[in-house]
């Protein structure tokens, strides 16, 4: 996927693994793990849609979400790690 990211000067790869895992490579083919997607999506939801509401994450996602859920004044839950827990 980097090479043809690259070779294609494609903005963004994304692969994912049966709708449970995420990884993304930028125009230069360096990764985005999944955390940083998470921040990213959370940060254009905010900053470009001007959505507000609650956020949910796993307690396993990154401490950068609950920085930027205080810094946008929004309501954190943080559940136990695995989907079934975020599903409701």
């Amino acid at each position: 996927m980097i090479e043809a990211v690259v070779a294609n000067k494609c903005d963004i790869g994304i692969a994912m693994m049966v709708m449970q895992r995420i990884g993304a490579f930028d125009e230069k083919g360096s990764f985005v793990d999944s955390h940083r997607i998470f921040a990213i999506l959370l940060k254009y939801l905010i900053e470009e849609k001007k959505m507000t509401g609650e956020v949910a994450k796993s307690f396993s996602v990154s401490q950068i979400i609950d920085k930027m859920c205080k810094k946008y004044g929004l309501i954190l839950h943080e559940t136990p790690i695995g989907f079934k827990y975020l599903c409701r």
